[in-house]
């Protein structure tokens, strides 16, 4: 029996809003820039030396921007040997088949009131540690809280994963991995 795989993708709200402030966020970025060019252009070299302090600060954005999604949910593995969050760049967090308590779905309604303790949020998905009143404390790989699934570990704690299809990981999940 090998790895299943199930690919977890950004509701079409949640898609559109990432990519208008992708779009947005770039015509800042480049506005800026182009200014910044225009001014140092305009003023006299000393000046200029003090506009071209202001470019470093800058430059960790879009380096954010572009390392950033890399680390977002891509999709869940299931196999024998326990469950994998797959990113975007192909790493994976393992959840070992020893460690997992149970799965079980979870409604919309266990995330009001939701804080984000450390993490990233919104752009491709949302994945760190957060709190609720109804989950406490949990770790959150996210990426369309319609389709939420808790995972219960022994000593890692909580996890939220979403993959598309829900009904079918939790009993692909249950099957390969004997829980009740």
């Amino acid at each position: 029996m090998g790895e299943e795989y199930f690919s977890a993708t950004l509701s079409r709200p949640q898609r559109i809003s990432t990519y208008v402030g992708m779009v947005l966020f770039a015509l800042i970025l480049v506005g800026s820039v182009y200014g910044l060019i225009v001014g140092a252009y305009m003023m006299k070299s000393g000046e200029a030396v003090l506009l071209l302090l202001v470019v470093p600060t800058i430059l960790p954005i879009p380096v954010l921007m572009l390392a950033l999604p890399r680390y977002a949910p891509k999709g869940f593995a299931v196999s024998p040997e326990g469950l994998a969050i797959v990113r975007r760049n192909d790493g994976r967090i393992p959840l070992p088949k020893s460690e997992i308590l149970s799965i079980e779905p979870q409604e919309r309604a266990a995330f009001k009131r939701c804080i984000r303790g450390c993490g990233v949020g919104g752009y491709f998905g949302s994945w760190g540690w957060f709190w609720s009143p109804a989950l406490k404390g949990f770790r959150a790989y996210i990426t369309n809280i319609d389709n939420a699934v808790l995972v219960r570990t022994r000593t890692q704690g909580q996890f939220v994963l979403t993959p598309d299809d829900r009904d079918r990981f939790i009993a692909c999940a249950s099957e390969t991995l004997h829980l009740t």
